[in-house]
């Protein structure tokens, strides 16, 4: 009897391992063609810098002939390659409960930027990198609290490190809480450029994500962010990856 109760056990985590946890976090992304399309941001997983694992549920205006209401679904967005597919998904019943489903691994299919599927991905693939991990690096005086990813640390050269950091503002600016950012620290020229940002109101709902191109100094900074100095002392500790220019072939 002990042996069979364990096997029931295994199974039934086995059965478990490719759904997704009690979903608490359930975020509207918008209206489609499909239906109303959310997220679980528990879910998100960046097996690599340029992919995204997700949890995403769709709501349908009217249950089908089945008296489905919906679909529950696993997808991987690879956006390097500009490719996705579904890892699995399932029926949702009237209560919006999972019901019979299919875990096989679709083929990768293509999508083309500025469609509406590469936009939300794009939006979820940048959100994914709220989950960090962070790790505490300075005090903002009147600021507030500054974190740095060290995953995403990288050496560009002999005296550049390129990193995601966060910011979580004590009160918030123009209704963000928490900044976060791509930055590039020259440390022989004691300069810095920021390269992404996506901002965050006090819930953690990320409220706009964009490329920027903004240069500034150690000097010039007024609230003691630059960092550069601390990343460089860290990766001397922990060297991880290393980004070498290409070298730009001369002309015969």
């Amino acid at each position: 009897m002990k042996k069979q109760w364990l096997a029931m056990g295994l199974a039934f985590c086995l059965s478990a391992l490719s759904l997704p946890a009690q979903a608490v976090h359930w975020m509207p992304l918008g209206e489609t063609e499909e239906g109303l399309i959310s997220m679980d941001r528990d879910s998100l997983k960046r097996p690599a810098d340029t992919s995204l694992l997700v949890w995403e549920k769709v709501s349908w205006a009217k249950p089908d002939a089945a008296g489905h209401t919906g679909e529950l679904r696993h997808r991987e967005y690879d956006m390097k390659n500009k490719k996705w597919r579904q890892l699995s998904s399932y029926a949702l019943d009237k209560k919006g409960k999972k019901a019979a489903g299919s875990r096989k691994v679709q083929e990768w299919q293509s999508f083309e930027p500025m469609t509406s599927l590469f936009t939300r991905a794009r939006y979820e693939w940048d959100y994914s990198r709220w989950r960090g991990p962070w790790m505490f690096i300075k005090s903002l005086p009147n600021l507030g609290r500054k974190w740095f990813n060290p995953d995403s640390l990288e050496k560009k050269g002999t005296n550049s490190y390129q990193v995601w950091e966060k910011t979580v503002m004590k009160n918030p600016v123009n209704g963000t809480k928490v900044l976060l950012s791509q930055t590039r620290y020259d440390l022989k020229n004691e300069k810095a450029r920021t390269l992404y940002l996506c901002t965050f109101d006090e819930q953690n709902v990320m409220t706009d994500h964009y490329a920027v191109n903004d240069v500034w100094t150690k000097a010039g900074d007024t609230y003691g962010e630059y960092i550069g100095d601390q990343l460089a002392a860290y990766y001397a500790k922990h060297p991880a990856k290393v980004t070498k220019t290409p070298k730009t072939a001369k002309k015969k």
